[in-house]
């Protein structure tokens, strides 16, 4: 079992929804420890303050360069697939990103 497991600017670089993005928060909870913390921060398209610039690079990334894929992606998606994998679950917006911790990992047949 891991004591964390940390998830930094990656999530909005992993193609699909927040359901099916989700099913990696439910492996990141069977091997963590009972009292870790998974941790990290992703880039939200929605709901968001962007600036012009910031909204011009995520068009860019989630289009011809295709580094993005963070369409759709927004705060309540986010809380919504961590709960899913985890009790308690704490999420702050700093801009376009979201900072977030989840504890109390919920386990397979429990």
């Amino acid at each position: 079992m891991f004591d964390s497991v940390a998830a930094n600017f990656v999530l909005h670089c992993v193609p699909g929804t927040w359901a099916e993005k989700g099913h990696a928060f439910g492996h990141v909870a069977q091997v963590l420890a009972d009292d870790g913390v998974f941790f990290g921060s992703t880039i939200l398209d929605t709901g968001v303050h962007h600036t012009p610039l910031s909204r011009a690079l995520n068009s860019l990334y989630n289009g011809p360069i295709t580094l993005f894929h963070n369409r759709g992606d927004d705060l309540d998606g986010l809380h919504t697939a961590l709960a899913a994998a985890f009790e308690e679950v704490e999420i702050t917006v700093v801009g376009a990103v979201a900072v977030f911790a989840a504890r109390l990992p919920r386990r397979l047949g429990s």
